[in-house]
Formats: C-alpha cells, structure tokens, sequence
C-alpha cells in the first residue's frame, strides 16, 4: 500500500503481458451476450485475455504502450468492469492465489530494486515468447545485477 507507483507498474506488466494468454469455458445454460449473440449451452467458450488488455476501447489509443500511469486513472474502474483487467481470469473460477500472487510480486520487486540495479546483459535481444498454456520466453533472458551504492 506504501508503494502505489510500483503497483500501477506491476498490474501494467500484467495487462501488456498477460501470464496466460487465454481461457476456455463452457456454457452452463443458454445464454444471451450484450452484443445480442446466442451461445447455447455446452459451447465452448474462448475468451482472449491478451486481446481484452489490449482493446483501445478501455485501455485508450496508447493501448500498446507501457504506461503504468494509466492505472490512477479515477474512471479505469469504470471501463473495466468485471472483465477489462484479469490476469488471474475473473468470477468464481479465479485465480485462488491471485492476492497472495501480487503481494509476493510487490515484496519481490521492491526488495530487488533497492538493493540492486537490474539491466539486460550485452546482446540480449528482445524476449520473443512462447505461447502455451502460460507465456514464456522462448530463449533464456540474460540479466545483469549490480549492487546498488547507498
């Protein structure tokens, strides 16, 4: 809580990266989308995480950009809704260690930032990632750490 910056850029790690790309559900009943589309029941429903953290509609033109300012944004709640933000996927089949998950992050990040300094090594190209059931990097990512000067 003392920290709202470092969460705001670790919720943005999170939508512009998602952990799992995606989901699949099936309907329990019939049901009716707002859009007016029909989904009977026993249909398998994929639902695109990545393709949510990255719709302009709530996330506004810079959606493709790191921006961790976004998330003091007073009316993203609003935008949201129950579905705009889900990294741990969303309602009664969530993530049970979701806030356990972002409070380790937390504590993780800010221990590792105050005591060192964090940096790509020399030739370490972009990370490109592997998509499966969670997203990895294809390659090894190389890091360089260097003791912080107090």
């Amino acid at each position: 809580e003392q920290l709202p910056y470092l969460g705001s850029v670790i919720k943005e790690v999170l939508r512009v990266q998602p952990p799992v790309f995606h989901v699949i559900r099936v309907a329990k009943e019939d049901d009716v989308l707002p859009s007016g589309v029909f989904i009977p029941k026993g249909t398998q429903v994929f639902l695109s995480i990545f393709s949510i953290h990255h719709n302009p509609k709530v996330w506004g033109p810079t959606v493709d950009e790191f921006r961790p300012e976004r998330c003091e944004d007073p009316d993203l709640p609003d935008r949201l809704g129950l579905c705009g933000w889900m990294p741990f996927v969303a309602g009664k089949r969530n993530c049970i260690g979701k806030d356990f998950a972002m409070g380790e992050l937390l504590m993780s990040v800010a221990m590792i930032i105050r005591r060192l300094e964090v940096a790509f090594a020399d030739g370490q190209a972009a990370a490109v990632n592997r998509v499966g059931l969670v997203v990895r990097p294809r390659d090894p990512l190389r890091f360089v750490f260097r003791q912080r000067s107090h």
